[in-house]
């Protein structure tokens, strides 16, 4: 960083991540829109989250917060008796509800892949 005689810079870049934050929190937790809306990208994110254990930090609470809302949400629709979100809970929670693939049989290989390449002239 250049030298900065006024901190006009570290207060630009505080702005920033402040103005990240709240965006942040209003798009529930998605890096790649709260960036967008302050005309920043995502690699300009993970920079920050480099520098800064204090903006690690607070995204993360951020986070925290969204996920809790979504188990809250969650629960309250298992409680009103939807079926898909009985089913996502137990699928996730309980080893017997679990999606299981068996195979059975056996493969049988015909032939054999033969790769041909090119010989270079020579002259």
């Amino acid at each position: 960083m250049k030298y900065d005689k006024y901190g006009t810079i570290r207060k630009r870049i505080q702005k920033d991540r402040e103005n990240f934050l709240d965006e942040f929190r209003n798009c529930h937790g998605i890096v790649a829109i709260a960036a967008r809306a302050i005309s920043r990208n995502r690699d300009w994110v993970y920079k920050q989250r480099a520098k800064s254990k204090r903006f690690v930090e607070k995204m993360d609470e951020i986070r925290r917060i969204h996920t809790q809302i979504g188990e809250d949400k969650l629960m309250q629709a298992v409680a009103d008796g939807h079926v898909g979100a009985i089913m996502f809970l137990l699928g996730s929670r309980h080893p017997d509800y679990k999606p299981q693939l068996k195979h059975s049989g056996e493969v049988e290989t015909r032939g054999s892949i033969v790769i041909h390449k090119p010989e270079k002239n020579k002259e």
